[in-house]
């Protein structure tokens, strides 16, 4: 539980932006120290688009600047709620009404869903740190300290150790909130049995300054996503019943408390929050795309508005640039669900590699990045992403490469959601199926043509690549590729019908006279991302590939050629 009260300050922090029906003002008059309620739930509801996503500025008193507050660890907490000593750095498009359970009070009408900052000072070493929290209810001066989500800090990778010292079972409690890319951890202090942590509001200069430590992200934050339980039912298979399907909330009445400690106060336990919902409004889209209002609401229905913004007051700071969500393909719809999982080699290929990561759906496209280790999956993921789009979904085992660290980060920052198989299920997961068929025809390809070992990264790129291009005969291909069914397009094969894997072909190179311009060499796959269209890779006799985009089989007639026959077998 912690105490609400208000306190009245020479200048305030940046106040939200104006609203219909939202009075910010009053937004603590059910909380205030006149007030004599106790409140032992307080409902966060449902999200609205405000279509817009605005920067704020303020001007701040330097007493502002040196108050401190209290951010406590509140696990009835679902979504962080930023208080009095927070700088707003960027509101989001939505907001939410927060209902408390009680008859006696109002809803707090539309309190805006903000990406905030505020400010802690490191007591050992003196330094300061911006604590970054997206994705938070911003309260403002209604609410003199902070209730922080330790699950929602969990969901971003920050390790929350909110066991005391005193309290842990094997004493090995840190009793810290740990940042493990930055490595850097801040120890929790108790009052009471509340875990906390003494921030305050932090001026321009230190937030432009001082290292920035991610809290929650700036991700959308669903607090009831069924996901939660999934995964932790996956962990813990022998659990049939869910707690919330037997606990039951209880509330305390007024004469429960003692009035002499709690009178003139107010006290929340719990913030809990419900689905959000956008309202980006049909007369807005109707005016700004000059259309009717049907052809608006089927308008909005269809899209998304993950980038919003503007401008409250003046200019103070840049735009955020980084929109990752925004810069590539989402691939949503039925087939937007991808699997990914590491294929494993016993020879090390030309370029080094040892492994492969897939990416596959339920379609059987499949997407293949040769490694070196598969310590370099979370790259094979950022090619994927630039290459392909963006999954809507990303199902892995529990290998620490695919599920922690820079994978998560990745996942995080382009609003990927993750699940894992259970332990020792594989069956769960679809690459291991079009890993079978990737080996499969890669050994057959390889065999047939006597191709060195140590080509196999190139011939598995050139089976995945097949894979994709292939009308298989599947009910939810309809006839048509899985290259189309993912991105929409219908694929050109050119770049693949006019040779075969380690073809015999002739390219041109430029040498110095009187050297012949034509040479010999074995076609190994198509060259993507260098030069124009229709460029291969090719292996010349130095054993080296190299991309060519003049490249001529050799034809049957030249086969039979002795001297084209003694090129070959020297060459070979």
């Amino acid at each position: 539980m912690t105490k609400m009260t208000t306190e009245t300050m020479t200048q305030t922090p940046p106040t939200p932006p104006k609203r219909t029906n939202a009075n910010t003002s009053e937004a603590g008059d059910f909380m205030n120290r006149g007030s004599k309620g106790y409140i032992s739930q307080i409902r966060s509801g449902i999200r609205y688009v405000t279509a817009t996503r605005q920067i704020a500025t303020s001007n701040t008193h330097s007493d502002t600047l040196l108050k401190h507050s209290k951010a406590e660890l509140d696990s009835h907490a679902d979504t962080t709620v930023a208080g009095s000593t927070y700088r707003v750095l960027e509101y989001t498009e939505k907001s939410c009404d927060i209902h408390p359970f009680s008859d006696d009070y109002e809803p707090m009408k539309q309190v805006p869903i903000a990406k905030v900052a505020t400010a802690y000072d490191d007591p050992s070493t003196g330094e300061t740190y911006i604590l970054i929290f997206g994705q938070a209810l911003y309260m403002g001066q209604s609410l003199d300290h902070t209730l922080i989500c330790p699950n929602q800090a969990r969901a971003n990778g920050v390790v929350v150790d909110d066991v005391p010292r005193h309290l842990s079972y094997d004493g090995k409690s840190s009793h810290s909130i740990y940042f493990p890319s930055e490595n850097v951890r801040i120890p929790l202090s108790l009052k009471g049995v509340i875990s906390y942590i003494l921030t305050r509001y932090p001026s321009q200069r230190k937030v432009n300054n001082c290292q920035w430590l991610i809290v929650t992200s700036d991700n959308d934050w669903e607090p009831y996503d069924e996901s939660f339980q999934e995964k932790e039912d996956q962990l813990t298979p022998s659990v049939h019943l869910r707690v919330s399907d037997i606990c039951t909330i209880s509330t305390l009445k007024n004469h429960d408390l003692p009035t002499d400690i709690y009178q003139g106060c107010s006290i929340i336990s719990t913030v809990s929050s419900s689905v959000r919902h956008l309202t980006v409004t049909d007369k807005m889209i109707a005016s700004t795309f000059y259309c009717s209002p049907n052809i608006a609401t089927k308008t909005r229905q269809v899209t998304t508005q993950r980038g919003l913004r503007s401008m409250t007051d003046h200019l103070c700071w840049r735009y955020r640039t980084k929109h990752d969500a925004l810069r590539y393909n989402q691939l949503g719809g039925r087939h937007g669900r991808f699997y990914s999982d590491t294929l494993f080699a016993s020879e090390k290929s030309l370029h080094g590699n040892t492994v492969a990561q897939i990416f596959a759906n339920d379609i059987g496209y499949t997407y293949l990045m040769p490694m070196k280790s598969k310590s370099e999956a979370p790259y094979a993921l950022k090619e994927f992403i630039q290459d392909v789009g963006i999954p809507s979904q990303l199902h892995t085992d529990d290998a620490k490469e695919l599920t922690i660290g820079r994978w998560k980060e990745i996942c995080q920052t382009h609003g990927i959601k993750q699940t894992q198989t259970e332990p020792h299920s594989q069956f769960q997961n679809r690459a291991e199926i079009n890993i079978r068929e990737v080996k499969k025809l890669s050994r057959r390809l390889m065999h047939s043509t006597n191709s060195p070992k140590r080509l196999w990264d190139l011939c598995a790129k050139h089976v995945a690549e097949l894979r994709c291009l292939t009308a298989q005969p599947l009910y939810s291909l309809h006839g048509r590729t899985p290259f189309e069914m993912v991105t929409g397009n219908t694929p050109d094969i050119s770049e693949y019908i006019s040779f075969q894997w380690y073809q015999p072909v002739w390219f041109f190179d430029n040498t110095s006279f009187p050297e012949p311009t034509k040479h010999i060499a074995r076609w190994i796959g198509v060259a993507h991302n260098i030069g124009q269209a229709m460029c291969f890779w090719v292996l010349p006799s130095s054993g080296i590939p190299i991309a060519r985009s003049t490249v001529q089989s050799i034809t049957e007639a030249e086969l039979r050629d002795p001297s084209v026959q003694s090129r070959l077998q020297s060459y070979d």
